[in-house]
């Protein structure tokens, strides 16, 4: 026998109740409300319900499954942040990989700081350009690759 959930009130003391009924149809679950004095506002059919729930359920799964960052936001902070500005690993920090971020920030300071020595002397700029192209090669090869962020979730 089908079940009915019921939204109402009592006749007598006008207080709301919520029950659920076992009925052959929406007609007999009224007679039986009436019988027990139960004014209906509502009355769902409970195999209604729980399709309406697993639907909400299921757009919601879907609607979290997504990342807030967009694979275009990935892609275009680690290019023209990376290569304009040459600070790299801001990509990172945006799609929630703080330790390789960090690391790769660093890493642009510390080849901005030698870049700067190097107007004075020659060797540090022996050393930051290695550096440099690792940072360049590295950020390419994220920005083609990486597809999702730090929590597993495809890019929206």
């Amino acid at each position: 026998m089908p079940k009915f959930r019921v939204k109402g009130c009592f006749k007598d003391n006008a207080e709301d109740v919520e029950i659920i009924l076992e009925a052959n149809s929406y007609k007999d679950v009224e007679q039986i409300a009436n019988k027990k004095g139960i004014l209906i506002s509502d009355v769902f059919a409970v195999e209604e319900i729980y399709q309406e729930q697993r639907n909400r359920n299921y757009q919601s799964e879907n609607d979290a499954s997504k990342s807030n960052v967009s694979r275009t936001a990935y892609v275009l902070t680690g290019i023209l942040v990376g290569f304009l500005v040459g600070i790299y690993g801001i990509h990172n920090l945006i799609a929630g990989y703080q330790g390789k971020g960090v690391v790769q920030i660093i890493l642009s300071i510390f080849c901005w700081i030698m870049l700067l020595i190097g107007l004075f002397l020659v060797a540090p700029l022996c050393l930051a350009l290695p550096v440099w192209i690792a940072l360049l090669v590295w950020t390419v090869i994220e920005v083609c690759t990486v597809t999702v962020d730090s929590q597993g979730r495809p890019f929206s």
